[in-house]
């Protein structure tokens, strides 16, 4: 039994320090670049993923439509 418990107690704190160890290291990968210029690419990104859905869904209702109109 106490080699179990050390177990799950060594688990845990291998668990913490890896979470702490990967925020810190996300942190400092953004520290580099601005806050604005992260947010207008991702919302070029947004807008880029938007318009291609859009595009998507109006091809398949046109397909849609064209398939219906032939039946």
């Amino acid at each position: 039994m106490d080699d179990d418990e050390s177990f799950n107690t060594n688990n845990e704190t291998d668990g913490c320090i890896n979470i702490k160890i990967h925020i810190e290291d996300t942190v400092d990968d953004h520290d580099d670049k601005p806050i604005d210029e992260d947010a207008d690419s991702l919302n070029k990104a947004n807008r880029r993923r938007k318009r291609r859905y859009i595009r998507l869904s109006q091809k398949n209702i046109v397909k849609k439509s064209i398939l219906a109109w032939y039946r």
